[in-house]
């Protein structure tokens, strides 16, 4: 019974990291020097797009307790499908 309601959860999340480590690859991109503690700094900003309105709580969990790890995985040259799931 708890399943149906998980799941859109669930998929909430892997929406919202799939944004974030888009974001990561966007400012390294732009910026082959920047640093991951930049890119975390920047991430923030990442959830207060109107595209994440919906999911800025989400986002900021995320990037908070996540984003860490999502970034140095990034600079590893991960992809967004492997990071998310």
């Amino acid at each position: 019974v708890s399943s149906p309601s998980h799941s859109p959860k669930s998929n909430d999340i892997c929406r919202v990291c799939e944004i974030v480590v888009a974001g990561a690859e966007l400012l390294l991109a732009k910026d082959p020097n920047i640093t991951e503690a930049q890119v975390l700094k920047d991430l923030a900003s990442v959830c207060n797009i109107s595209l994440l309105a919906k999911y800025k709580f989400e986002c900021d969990i995320l990037v908070e307790s996540e984003g860490d790890p999502i970034v140095k995985k990034v600079f590893a040259g991960q992809s967004g499908e492997t990071i998310c799931s």
